[in-house]
């Protein structure tokens, strides 16, 4: 095996391990979290470099007896409606919410566990390496 290859192995493996610690981040968060319904407010502009502008919904909800709003860490090139209902997650303890999505919750680490699969197959099965 050439030290590409072994290179590759290795940021594949360290790639698989923080995408695990993501996927049980996001899975404590579901399980300790309370799901409420929160209220679409309004937007926020999400400017990357050279992407298109996003959409980052700001979200009014209920929690321990009074209103609270949260900026969603998750972004889109659509808007819904403003005033529309979203369900969310809400983790009193630490005050973390988040919308509860697929893409909110699991996107990433299966994007980070899928990314390191593949750098390690490379890492094994890739010709030429160097």
């Amino acid at each position: 095996m050439t030290v590409g290859a072994i290179m590759f192995v290795l940021f594949g493996i360290l790639c698989f391990i923080g995408g695990f610690f993501m996927f049980s981040r996001s899975n404590n968060f579901l399980k300790s979290s309370q799901k409420l319904e929160g209220i679409i407010l309004g937007y926020k502009e999400v400017h990357g470099i050279g992407d298109p502008t996003t959409y980052a919904p700001i979200v009014e909800y209920i929690a321990d007896g009074e209103k609270k709003t949260f900026t969603s860490n998750v972004s889109s090139s659509s808007k819904k409606l403003i005033g529309g209902k979203v369900k969310i997650l809400y983790n009193h303890k630490d005050g973390n919410v988040e919308i509860n999505s697929l893409v909110s919750l699991w996107f990433f680490p299966t994007m980070i566990i899928v990314m390191g699969l593949i750098f390690i197959g490379i890492g094994i099965f890739g010709k030429n390496i160097s």
